[in-house]
């Protein structure tokens, strides 16, 4: 009779009769377990023979044949078991007969092994009649898994229906139960492992929260078939789809990160991401390529994008039109070279945009179709790290609020287009505020593109620039085009006619244009049709058809306030003014001013223009410029698909501040310049000239006012003998210059102004009233100090002149000259006539050709001819008064 109810083999059978799978039964095994217990209870209290090694076992044979022992404890697995006695007692030897009776046995999983091919060690043999209880050291990451026991042969595992175990069935820290069955272990359950069950208990508390969240509409990629947490691209598309196709919301679980290659976020689909993470894994190669697409009327609360730096995709994201995004960021691990934000379409609002390690972090620009972009709102742009933080190109009616850039990219060269802000080409558009720290270029640059249309109206609220390595503004639309057709003009006329043109789209009010067989250069004054056009004035040379080129400008612009801080980065050496202003129509700013911090100047001027008409600034100040305060060139930013132009219409109303450079006011433009206001407010520090005019034709007004700093009078150096160069009102060191000018004096200025004086005091020894101060004259013999000279009636050219003079060694004997102009009209020299001495006498020049007769004059001279002094009346009659003996 069987001392078991049950064998092993049936208790624990993975198949019934039928070969059907089949679950162990819990009380099968309590009571097959029992009936073991209770055979090895028996056979220890009967004194049973029980050894911890076989070595200890074999030392003893003092034993009857077909004594029986056990050994339990060997080193060895495989040397315990039951033993059996062969021969006469004190000889023969123990025979291996049996496995020990146990119910089952702990195997170990130290992770000698891998995740796939487990080691596992146990205290006794393992056999097929006892169950194996075995802790699993890590999840395993493919199929089949294999197991050994005791370095033994490797088993493959198989769930209880016979199948392999899958790819994370096994999951580490858990504890599996199964037998050995062949050349395989038998799990105990038909489920793989509890990683299924978790997988499971997960699955349902997502359809748990899906439900709970059902009546919101949200879509969860987790849910979908095609879900990969390596690579959720396609889950996120397919919910994306179905957003746009029934309303619902994408959902991406806050705190989460979304590994993936490349989304397209289908058109009209709603995205709720916030606190997510999309990590980018670097995959695309094409330089056109887009990591993720928005499509048109998506609404998104945020795109949270992470990026490893490698790669040559495009650009990061790219929005289509009539897109809502309330907030993006990307962050890259390393400086990323390419581009950031694309914005492609119109009507797109974006809140706040965020960037770290991106050269370029926001772009408004539709490159594949050149289409205008119209309509773009953005909050906030914050980036660091960057080269050229913001471009528009052919935009219009747009609104930016800030742009607030920070920290320049490691990939700066320090060239051209490294701005915080570069606009071309944009009409009907505002910025707030740019704050701008360590730009490669200009803080703000205006510019203009070729096909991307005019700057025009537009307005920026305040620039701040910190150690800017270009000007903190410049303007200047860099493109020349020649116009279809040809044109002719006629000497003397201003009339422009043209042969295949189409002048009402072509040319704008205000725009240079030149002539290519004569080089003339003119401004357009109107347009009457697309054959019939006016220049600004006549031309000098005929031609019957010639090329046309234009050169646009920038119009109808507006800036608050200007702040800068060490300009050029504190040593500024060239193209690194406070403003730069080239091809302008219509531009005002309230104040700029530059600062110094580090280093000990800011700017090389405070501002240069060439080409402008209509500017005015109302205050313009700096620490300490390096070149000079004004500078007007006719070459300045004139590449060799440019020209220049005039300079008409500008206004300084204020101008402070200290300059180191030679000159305060420089003209050097082979232009014209005309209705020019300047006036100084304490501006000082100048080495040389308040103007220094090395050319520049004056076609109006060049008008200087205000206050200077310093105790040193103006000095003017080349400025033309021109009606038109006035000093209004000047005043130095408690000192007033005004009414006159540094030129020549107008009579209807004279008219107007007035000068307000105390009476003369001649016993007062201080200099009082209008005083002309000589000191810059050398002492000596006929040595002449200050004059007033004046020109011949209808001429510029000198007629008359009264001066101080020296006339003997003696530094009291000072005279008064007066000088006329010679017989020769073609000279300017001018010849002495009369001193009034210090001794209060009136001398004549000795010795002159008589006179012509005068009618109605008599006149006083000595003759040449005899030495005599005569007169010569109005009739002709002369009479000796003295003579020369």
């Amino acid at each position: 009779m069987s001392l078991f109810t049950k064998k092993a083999n049936e208790v624990f059978a993975p198949n019934d009769a039928s070969g059907a799978p089949r679950e162990v039964v819990n009380q099968e095994a309590q009571v097959w377990g029992s009936e073991v217990e209770a055979v090895i209870n028996a056979f220890i209290s009967s004194g049973a023979l029980i050894y911890d090694s076989e070595a200890s076992l074999d030392a003893d044979l003092a034993h009857a044949a077909n004594s029986m022992a056990w050994v339990i404890g060997d080193p060895v697995a495989a040397k315990n078991g039951v033993y059996r006695k062969i021969g006469a007692s004190g000889t023969g030897s123990w025979v291996r007969v049996g496995d020990l009776p146990y119910s089952f046995v702990r195997a170990t999983d130290a992770g000698l092994g891998t995740a796939n091919a487990l080691q596992a060690t146990t205290p006794v043999p393992v056999s097929e009649s006892v169950l194996v209880m075995m802790n699993i050291f890590e999840t395993n990451t493919g199929s089949p898994v294999t197991v050994s026991f005791n370095g033994g042969a490797a088993l493959t595992v198989k769930t209880n229906g016979g199948n392999d175990v899958v790819a994370g069935g096994l999951v580490g820290g858990t504890i599996v139960l199964g037998v050995v069955s062949g050349s395989t272990f038998r799990l105990a359950s038909d489920q793989a492992s509890a990683a299924i069950v978790a997988a499971a208990e997960a699955a349902a508390e997502r359809a748990e929260a899906a439900a709970a969240l059902a009546g919101a509409g949200f879509i969860f990629p987790e849910l979908l078939p095609r879900w990969n947490p390596s690579d959720a691209s396609a889950a996120i598309e397919d919910a994306c789809g179905i957003s746009a196709a029934s309303g619902g919301q994408v959902k991406l679980t806050a705190g989460k990160q979304y590994n993936f290659s490349q989304i397209v976020i289908a058109a009209g689909a709603t995205v709720t991401a916030a606190d997510a993470t999309l990590r980018y894994d670097g995959s695309l190669t094409n330089v056109t390529d887009v990591v993720i697409t928005v499509g048109a009327n998506c609404v998104i609360d945020e795109l949270n994008l992470s990026m490893p730096g490698t790669g040559s995709a495009g650009y990061p994201i790219s929005v289509a039109e009539a897109a809502r995004i309330d907030r993006i960021s990307i962050s890259s691990d390393v400086q990323l070279g390419g581009e950031g934000v694309y914005v492609v379409g119109s009507d797109v609002k974006l809140g706040t945009v965020v960037t770290d390690k991106l050269d370029r972090p926001l772009n408004l620009f539709n490159s594949s179709t050149l289409t205008p972009i119209i309509g773009f709102e953005l909050g906030t742009l914050e980036c660091t790290s960057y080269r050229r933080a913001f471009r528009a190109y052919h935009a219009y009616d747009w609104h930016v609020g800030r742009i607030i850039s920070k920290g320049r990219s490691s990939n700066s060269t320090g060239g051209a287009g490294e701005n915080s802000a570069l606009i071309e080409g944009c009409s009907d558009w505002s910025i707030d505020l740019v704050w701008s720290e360590d730009s490669g270029e200009h803080p703000v640059r205006i510019g203009g593109s070729n096909g991307g249309g005019v700057t025009e109206n537009w307005t920026i609220g305040r620039i701040v620039a910190i150690r800017p390595s270009g000007c903190p503004l410049k303007v200047n639309p860099p493109v020349k085009t020649t116009i279809a057709g040809t044109v002719a003009v006629t000497s003397g006329s201003a009339a422009l006619t043209g042969t295949g043109t189409t002048f009402t789209t072509q040319l704008r009010v205000g725009a240079n244009v030149r002539l290519t067989d004569t080089g003339e250069i003119y401004r357009i004054a109107s347009i009457t049709d697309n054959l019939t056009a006016t220049l600004d004035r006549s031309v000098t040379t005929s031609d019957a058809s010639s090329a046309l080129e234009v050169m646009e400008a920038a119009h109808n612009g507006e800036v608050g306030t200007i702040v800068a801080i060490d300009v050029g980065e504190g040593s500024p050496t060239g193209n690194e003014e406070l403003l730069r202003l080239s091809h302008v129509r219509g531009l005002t700013i309230g104040s700029a001013v530059a600062y110094t911090q580090s280093g000990s100047v800011t700017s090389q001027y405070g501002v240069i223009l060439n080409d402008v008409d209509d500017v005015n600034i109302g205050y313009l100040a700096g620490e300490k410029f390096n070149a000079g305060f004004v500078s007007i060139s006719g070459t300045s930013d004139i590449d060799a698909d440019q020209f220049g132009g005039d300079v008409t219409n500008l206004t300084i109303s204020r101008l402070a501040g200290e300059t180191g450079g030679s000159n305060a006011i420089g003209v050097n433009t082979t232009f014209r310049l005309g209705k020019i206001s300047i006036g100084l407010d304490g501006a000082e520090g100048w080495t040389t000239n308040l103007v220094l005019w090395s050319a520049g034709t004056l076609i109006d007004y060049f008008e200087l006012s205000g206050r200077m700093g310093g105790s040193v009078a103006p000095a003017f150096s080349g400025v033309p003998n021109s009606d038109f160069f006035i000093v209004k009102e000047l005043s130095y060191s408690n000192r007033n210059l005004k009414g006159g000018r540094a030129g020549t004096i107008r009579g209807d200025a004279i008219a107007i102004e007035q000068l307000l004086c105390t009476a003369f005091d001649p016993t007062n020894t201080v200099p009082r009233n209008l005083f002309l101060n000589a000191s810059q004259a050398t002492a000596g013999a006929n040595a002449y100090g200050g004059s007033v000279e004046l020109s011949r009636p209808g001429s510029s050219r000198r007629g008359a002149a009264a001066a101080i003079k020296q006339f003997t060694s003696t530094v009291t004997s000072t005279g008064w000259e007066f000088s006329v102009g010679g017989p020769t009209t073609a000279s300017d020299l001018l010849q002495a006539a009369m001193l009034l001495t210090h001794e209060r006498a009136l001398a004549i020049v000795d010795g002159v050709t008589a006179p012509t007769t005068i009618a109605g004059w008599a006149q006083l001279y000595v003759d040449l001819a005899d030495g005599d002094l005569k007169v010569k009346f109005g009739d002709g009659f002369v009479r000796t008064i003295g003579l020369d003996s």
